[in-house]
């Protein structure tokens, strides 16, 4: 019962460090003008509501080192970042083109 507990908990863990890396520079949330309390709140609703969604190794999170998982969180907030990037720089290139 534990190690399900566990292995939740982590997944979750990870799932959030990829939202929160995706939100981290995602166009409109990631202005200063949006409190971090409220892209926090809404960043832990959506790995929530997402965390049935995700497939993630159960078994690999469970028994998985401390500096292991540094460096998964690590990967997974950088692959967040790389994939709302993109996003940004497609409406950078779409204002460019409305004042072309």
């Amino acid at each position: 019962m534990i190690e399900i507990i566990n292995s939740t908990f982590m997944e979750a863990i990870v799932a959030f460090a990829r939202i929160a890396g995706c939100f981290m520079l995602l166009p409109g949330f990631s202005s200063v003008r949006v409190p971090q309390q409220i892209r926090v709140i809404f960043v832990l609703a959506l790995t929530v509501s997402l965390l049935a969604y995700l497939p993630i190794d159960k078994i690999m999170l469970a028994t998985i080192a401390p500096a292991d998982l540094m460096r998964t969180l690590f990967f997974e907030t950088i692959v967040g970042a790389v994939l709302c990037l993109s996003v940004r720089y497609y409406i950078v290139a779409v204002s460019f083109i409305v004042t072309a």
